[in-house]
């Protein structure tokens, strides 16, 4: 409590003192005289209040900087509530616990604690503030690719320096990379298949066709305007009327998002496809091959927009809407019944790519300008990649790690 308020309770006790003395006047005045008592007692349990708040104070991180009880205890209200975890990170409680297991696990396995406080070995609070607990090193990470968070924010929220906060991030991600089902990963076990039999255990084929299908579209980043004349016109997008950094995005008929391409500002899509073509080892060689067989041809859904797209890819079956014709009816675009129903046939498949990139676009990083660099953005993509991935598989991870499920829900109940 602040000196201006103990002089208040001072005074106030000295005029209820005169009162008394003239306990001989009028009823108003008894009024007065109690209503003061009230209030005399009201500002002494909040002095109390305070100096009990005061001594329950513990430096979290650090002598120079007093981090109150309630600080930790806010981080772990989100974490511990279902409906505020997933509204800041997107993820649900058991999709959390089951993260800061492959997290923690990863760090104790390499051993790099340098940033970080063990929860389960560590009973007190941390007294460096360099250091996080593992949990709340990973709220702040979801944190910040969820909400866009800047590291300023992120450090006051979390009580760390700013240059600390970009420390732990960095780390995190690479982490995060390590441990979630991300697009890289997913590239990885692909190129490692010897033939399309195992390509089919990662990527399932298509009900319908029995083969490979995979689909393909170019997703925009906006960024911040650059300062170089020459630069503002390379990040210049002429068709979204703003500067952007592009990359393309390949799905499979489950959303998950198994190959993201390098970003490059200004560039069309099918460019950007040419000059940087996924290597996939044996999907790769099959979807390239002019002499691939017709029956193991995987198969490629684009849009209107990849026109071309069977040059790069001579071993697949690529399929594209049919173009609208010129100077024709504006319902129809001049198509027959037949063309109109193959176009609708396509989309309907090609538009899982769509709802994958709504998926990614959801974590708000990449949805406001970016200002880092185009390989950073990458990396950023590759994490919410693993996010998305994992959210969408979730059910199967459940089952295939049955025993350690049950074993975080007991855990989260013990505590």
């Amino acid at each position: 409590m602040s000196e201006s308020v103990k002089q208040t309770v001072s005074r106030m006790a000295q005029d209820m003192s005169f009162l008394h003395e003239k306990a001989g006047m009028s009823e108003s005045v008894k009024q007065t005289v109690v209503r003061q008592q009230h209030e005399i007692e009201r500002l002494k349990s909040s002095l109390q209040a305070a100096t009990d708040r005061q001594n329950t104070t513990h430096r979290a991180y650090g002598p120079k900087q007093d981090v109150h009880i309630s600080r930790l205890a806010v981080l772990d209200d989100i974490i511990n509530s279902p409906r505020l975890l997933h509204s800041i990170t997107l993820c649900t409680v058991e999709q959390f616990d089951y993260i800061l297991h492959e997290y923690a696990a990863w760090i104790r396995e390499h051993k790099s604690m340098t940033l970080f406080w063990d929860d389960d070995i560590r009973t007190s609070d941390p007294g460096n503030r360099s250091k996080l607990y593992m949990r709340h090193a990973l709220l702040m990470v979801m944190m910040h690719e969820k909400e866009g968070a800047t590291q300023a924010l992120l450090g006051v929220m979390f009580g760390l320096d700013q240059s600390i906060v970009n420390r732990s991030l960095k780390v995190s991600e690479e982490i995060l990379s390590e441990v979630l089902p991300t697009a890289r990963k997913m590239t990885e076990k692909i190129k490692e298949a010897e033939t399309l039999k195992d390509v089919e255990k990662i990527i399932p084929p298509d009900p319908d066709t029995g083969k490979i299908t995979v689909a393909v579209d170019g997703m925009h980043v906006p960024i911040d305007c650059s300062g170089d004349k020459d630069q503002r016109k390379a990040d210049y997008s002429g068709r979204k009327k703003a500067f952007t950094l592009n990359t393309n995005v390949m799905t499979d008929t489950r959303k998950r998002v198994v190959w993201i391409g390098k970003t490059a500002p200004g560039t069309h899509d099918l460019t950007l496809l040419k000059e940087d073509p996924p290597d996939r080892g044996i999907l790769t060689q099959t979807m390239s091959g002019t002499d691939t067989p017709k029956n193991d041809r995987p198969v490629v859904y684009s849009d209107k927009g990849y026109q071309g797209i069977s040059d790069v890819y001579p071993g697949a079956d690529t399929k594209q809407p049919i173009k609208r014709r010129r100077n024709s009816d504006k319902k129809t675009g001049g198509l027959t019944p037949e063309e109109l129903a193959c176009n609708k046939k396509i989309s309907s498949v090609w538009i899982v790519v769509e709802h994958s990139i709504r998926m990614l676009k959801r974590y708000r990083i990449i949805t406001r300008p970016y200002c880092r660099t185009a390989e950073e953005l990458n990396d950023e993509l590759n994490v919410i990649s693993g996010l998305v991935n994992l959210a969408i598989d979730w059910d199967r991870t459940k089952m295939e790690n049955k025993l350690l499920m049950q074993e975080l829900a007991w855990r989260r109940a013990s505590h």
